[in-house]
């Protein structure tokens, strides 16, 4: 699996155990008890995120992940810094993934001259 394909899964694996966390602390909370329902709602989270993070784990080339994290960071509601932080979000994201990409490139040219 390419390593965009593994960061695209894990922003979703994350998205998944938020949303899918919350669901399961308000079905449990409604169908048991509170406690119940916060314990339903936390090992839901536990089991979503860690293949999140066993998928982030398994990236062998960060320079997409800045991109994708800026164009989530988009679509959030505007809850950090307001509506005019979001062109500074993504603009940011795709100017540090062109730097990633530029050093990867750059430091397989070098490897490839030493060769």
């Amino acid at each position: 699996m390419s390593d965009t394909k593994k960061s695209c899964l894990g922003l979703v694996f994350i998205v998944a155990a938020v949303v899918l966390g919350v669901a399961a602390l308000v079905a449990g909370s409604i169908g048991m008890d509170l406690r119940r329902g916060a314990i339903v709602g936390v090992a839901t989270f536990v089991f979503f995120f860690t293949i999140a993070a066993y998928l982030f784990l398994k990236i062998n080339n960060w320079g997409m992940l800045p991109v994708i994290a800026g164009m989530v960071y988009t679509i959030l509601p505007d809850v950090i810094l307001g509506p005019e932080d979001d062109l500074l979000a993504v603009l940011l994201g795709a100017v540090i993934s062109a730097v990633l990409a530029w050093r990867s490139q750059r430091s397989k040219k070098s490897a490839e001259l030493t060769e």
